[in-house]
This record gives structure tokens, C-alpha cells and sequence, in this order.
């Protein structure tokens, strides 16, 4: 369904933005 795949969408966009917030203080520890 839309909400089934909506959900998957968001799903890939947070674990994306978490991996941008990582990488970033990551490049802030060095």
C-alpha cells in the first residue's frame, strides 16, 4: 500500500540523516 512504502521512505530518510549527524561528529572528534 502508499502507507506501507511512505513508511519504508522514512524509514531509509532517518537512517540517513542519522548517518549525516554521525559522520559529522565524527569529523568533529578529529
Amino acid at each position: 500500500t502508499l502507507l506501507q512504502s511512505r513508511k519504508e521512505f522514512l524509514d531509509v530518510y532517518n537512517l540517513r540523516a542519522v548517518d549525516v549527524i554521525a559522520v559529522r561528529l565524527w569529523f568533529d572528534r578529529k
